[in-house]
């Protein structure tokens, strides 16, 4: 009953945190035409706040944002594919956003400042909240639920992530269906990278940092407006789905019973 629960109030607080709108940052050039917005999810913030107390002393689980013994837990090349991750993220961005001349021509210094500032705080609120949630609260209750199965962690891994992708669906308001269904595949695989490197070093705040490198990319770069993970920019979806595939095998491989047992005992 209790995993139940925690999976409920989980998809409830999503749910209701889709319905908060989010505070846009504008970025003007020199003559206060307006560039491009840069949203920030504050309402994420609120949210994740009311479910962390409850998680805590409602259901009595500690999801955990500390990292201990990181060389014991993590292997030295395992770690720095995870950061290969997070470079590739950005460098796509980089590479295929087309705000590129607006950044370093048209935009002011002042306001390039503030672009930096809101891009960092946006995706280190998105990391946090949605990495708490699919990561934290999805990815161990359905833990819990398949106990009697012979896989568990993958079960729950494989799930929690093909939910996380799904949830990407929703922006097919301000993209293409097919963009859409690229964006739903890679993010799946990335959900299930991050599984992992959450089972293998037992804290929540590597993949919270992996992740806001990778989303960094689209608040900063994109401050024109222009989606840059796309299937029209090539190879961005392809070469993220890959990676984010062969680190989440990868780290299922090379878990050991002390880091399973560790998740086991989360609920």
């Amino acid at each position: 009953m209790k995993k139940i629960t925690l999976l409920v109030v989980t998809g409830i607080v999503i749910w209701l945190t889709a319905l908060i709108p989010n505070i846009g940052v504008y970025i003007s050039d020199s003559n206060a035409n307006p560039i491009g917005v840069i949203d920030v999810p504050v309402g994420e913030l609120v949210m994740l706040t009311g479910y962390l107390l409850v998680v805590k002393y409602g259901f009595k689980i500690k999801f955990n944002y500390q990292i201990r013994r990181l060389s014991a837990a993590v292997k030295p090349i395992f770690w720095r594919h995870y950061m290969i991750l997070g470079l590739v993220g950005v460098s796509l961005n980089a590479i295929f956003s087309k705000s590129l001349t607006n950044l370093f021509q048209v935009i002011p210094t002042g306001q390039l400042g503030l672009a930096i500032f809101a891009s960092f705080l946006g995706a280190a609120v998105v990391g946090l909240f949605e990495e708490t949630m699919t990561r934290g609260g999805l990815f161990i209750a359905l833990v819990g639920l398949f106990k009697a199965t012979k896989r568990p962690i993958l079960n729950a891994a494989l799930l929690s992530s093909l939910l996380f992708g799904l949830l990407h669906l929703t922006n097919v308001s301000v993209q293409s269906v097919p963009d859409t269904i690229a964006q739903v595949i890679y993010a799946t695989a990335f959900g299930f990278a991050m599984s992992m490197l959450y089972v293998k070093t037992g804290s929540l705040l590597l993949p919270v940092v992996v992740h806001a490198i990778v989303d960094w990319g689209d608040f900063f770069f994109n401050v024109s407006g222009e989606p840059t993970l796309t299937i029209r920019t090539g190879m961005g979806p392809l070469n993220i789905f890959i990676l984010s595939t062969i680190i989440g095998y990868q780290g299922y491989k090379s878990l050991n019973e002390v880091e399973r047992k560790r998740m086991m005992d989360k609920i």
